[in-house]
């Protein structure tokens, strides 16, 4: 009886190591599938921009990602623009278009100081997909990818806004009533 009781033992063993080596199992993905897993969760080696940002919940945009990896992203985008600032606050808004009340759009949006006590926002369109949140990599004006702005300027700092123009965002500056000290640079 111990015998057929350990060869059977023996014999569902080698079947289960033969079935779980199998390649009919095995799923191979890209790099950018794997950066894009839900519930926002990041791979090690990827960036932030290249996963779900966030999701929707119950009609509310909530972010995701891991915050501080989108604080720490943005601020790279201003330092290489000779404007260093600590991103403060990150969230994700609909906005409206300017010249069409009825289109809208999600942007990531991030805010801080800079070292001259300038605000500054910073902004990144968003694509969303089954009430999920992604960066977006749609085709701006011209072929050009569709813009990180930053906007910067008086103490209350200047808003990130767009046009859309034949189906394309162009994001611009609103001064907001600071005047001419707000300024607009993009990537």
């Amino acid at each position: 009886m111990k015998k057929i009781i350990l060869k059977s033992i023996g014999c569902l063993l080698l079947l289960s190591m033969a079935w779980g080596c199998s390649n009919e199992n095995d799923t191979i993905m890209s790099d950018q599938e794997q950066n894009r897993l839900s519930d926002g969760f990041q791979l090690k080696d990827g960036s932030v921009w290249d996963g779900q940002i966030g999701e929707d919940r119950a009609g509310v945009p909530t972010i995701t990602a891991n915050i501080q990896e989108i604080k720490d992203g943005f601020e790279e985008i201003l330092i290489s623009r000779g404007n260093p600032v600590k991103i403060e606050t990150v969230q994700i808004i609909k906005k409206n278009a300017t010249n069409d009340p009825s289109d809208f759009n999600f942007f990531l949006i991030g805010g801080g100081r800079g070292t001259d006590n300038t605000s500054t926002s910073i902004g990144k369109p968003l694509t969303v997909s089954g009430g999920k949140y992604f960066i977006s990599s749609g085709a701006g004006i011209n072929g050009d990818p569709e813009e990180t702005v930053s906007c910067r300027g008086c103490g209350t700092g200047c808003f990130i806004e767009y046009y859309k123009v034949d189906g394309h965002l162009v994001p611009y500056c609103d001064s907001a009533g600071c005047g001419p000290i707000c300024s607009r640079e993009k990537s």
